[in-house]
């Protein structure tokens, strides 16, 4: 049997609106953490959800209780081919936009290459992810 997984967190400076993220939300793909959650709270989110947007506690919430602005990133996907990792954070990127850092990674392992362990590194504006491999000797590259 194959395994693949991803996890980590990326950051946004500053953060997103949320309403700029709505579209990526609507297909399930990502979720957004409840705005008051605690640390205990966003990790059992991840767990359930595997993609979970973070908000930002100091842009407060608007008058349906949401988050107003979202500051992170927190990934935890058991079973995800690399691709399907880069397609996701090179379309959430593109929502987020120009303007914003994305800063963190996100380290993927998968055994149908042997080593092919790594970290995917988001591109603002919603530019190709960087491939950063930690134990093979393929070169670090952007997939295109």
């Amino acid at each position: 049997m194959i395994h693949y997984s991803v996890e980590g967190s990326i950051d946004f400076r500053p953060s997103v609106p949320l309403a700029q993220l709505w579209e990526v939300t609507d297909d399930g793909e990502f979720v957004v953490a409840p705005a008051s959650a605690s640390e205990r709270e966003l990790q059992a989110c991840v767990e359930r959800n595997a993609w979970v947007l973070i908000p930002d506690p100091a842009a407060g919430t608007d008058e349906q209780g949401r988050p107003r602005h979202i500051r992170g990133l927190r990934v935890d996907e058991p079973e995800m081919y690399c691709a399907g990792v880069l397609n996701r954070l090179e379309r959430l990127s593109a929502f987020i936009g120009h303007g914003h850092e994305l800063i963190g990674s996100l380290r993927y392992e998968g055994d149908d290459v042997p080593g092919d362990v790594g970290t995917v590194e988001p591109a603002a504006g919603g530019g190709c992810p960087l491939w950063r491999p930690t134990q093979n000797s393929t070169p670090s590259r952007r997939f295109e």
